[in-house]
């Protein structure tokens, strides 16, 4: 049991990295060490590494992130060291926190169990997060040309008239060039 002022030292060899990194991704043992999707970008395949005996962790894909359980804790709560500290020792101290644990860690690979959608944010909703914001400014982009276009004194039939050529001058055109010899 840890207890107050809390030592880093101390926490970080009490905690079990495996556990903590399984409230935030899906785990699957990869000989020695644990693999899944990063949570900090969006991805198919696993490129996030788990060494549980060092307690460090290593993502190879976009994000390159990388550290201890303290580094992991503050990027996934997004938050100070006090704060990691203070969570990685009360998840080694044996106190759950509310709705954080997602998923179960896989011993022989099969595919891991979602559990309860906890208030952290997964890749599918910072992925919808995207998307929305993306529609929001496509729909404001539209508001905006439609703004123009019907500010604009020119209608599109007028628009047309002015640059399609007269029937007349067609006919003349024709007339002159029909009647060349080459």
């Amino acid at each position: 049991m840890i207890r107050a002022p809390l030592d880093p030292r101390e926490v970080k060899r009490a905690a079990d990295f495996v556990a903590i990194a399984s409230r935030y991704m899906a785990l699957h043992r990869a000989g020695g060490q644990f693999v899944g999707l990063c949570p900090f970008h969006a991805e198919r395949t696993p490129s996030l590494y788990v060494d549980p005996q060092r307690k460090v962790f290593k993502c190879f894909g976009r994000c390159d992130a990388g550290g201890d359980v303290f580094d992991f804790v503050m990027r996934a709560e997004q938050c100070d060291f006090p704060s990691a500290l203070r969570i990685v020792a009360g998840i080694a101290n044996g106190g759950e926190r509310q709705g954080r644990e997602r998923f179960a860690v896989s011993e022989r690979g099969e595919a891991p169990s979602a559990r309860v959608a906890g208030g952290t944010h997964s890749q599918t909703e910072h992925a919808h997060a995207r998307l929305v914001a993306r529609l929001d400014a496509t729909e404001k982009r539209n508001a905006a040309i439609r703004a123009v276009n019907e500010d604009s004194p020119l209608s599109c039939a007028a628009e047309r008239a002015a640059c399609e050529p007269r029937s007349g001058e067609l006919l003349l055109v024709n007339k002159r060039t029909s009647g060349r010899k080459t």
